[in-house]
């Protein structure tokens, strides 16, 4: 739903969807399916993280809440790091990221960050104290200030990271 309405509020943009559970792919290349043709989406079925390769997936009943565990999963799922994203779609540069990837947080901010000095924006939705720490070091680490995007009450884990432009 959030790709229907950036593209209605930014309809030159383009826009890459990334998704790891297989039904809401199913749903997502369903709902986006003209914007698919036109070229102005592309879609990838996969789970971001810190590396590539595959990774353990938990689906749930309700799927919004499916996600990428540590040890043994329900099922294996492709998993794809940042910067093999930003190459594989030729990217420079993205005016605005959002990460919502239920816990995965921690992951995707550890290790080798250097892929978020092409990052704009972020609206990053975090789970855990943990997903917290190392979300919050690795943007400020990059030069991105952080306020909390507090648009529904009960939901006080959705931040907006903005990028600094440092002069000498």
């Amino acid at each position: 739903m959030s790709a229907l309405y950036f593209l209605k509020k930014y309809p030159q943009a383009k826009f890459i969807c990334v998704e790891p559970e297989p039904s809401n792919f199913a749903l997502l290349s369903q709902n986006l399916s003209l914007e698919i043709t036109r070229g102005k989406v592309s879609t990838l079925c996969a789970a971001v993280m810190d590396k590539d390769g595959d990774v353990s997936f938990k689906s749930e009943a309700t799927k919004y809440n499916s996600k990428v565990q540590e040890g043994g999963g329900q099922k294996n799922v492709k998993a794809v790091n940042m910067r093999s994203l930003l190459e594989r779609f030729d990217l420079d540069n993205i005016d605005l990221l959002k990460i919502d990837v239920e816990g995965a947080e921690k992951y995707i901010f550890s290790g080798n960050t250097s892929w978020l000095d092409k990052i704009d924006n972020n609206i990053i939705e975090l789970h855990s104290a943990l997903d917290y720490e190392v979300c919050m070091n690795a943007l400020s680490q990059h030069q991105f200030v952080v306020v909390p995007l507090n648009v529904c009450p009960g939901n006080e884990n959705l931040f907006w990271a903005i990028k600094i432009e440092m002069t000498g």
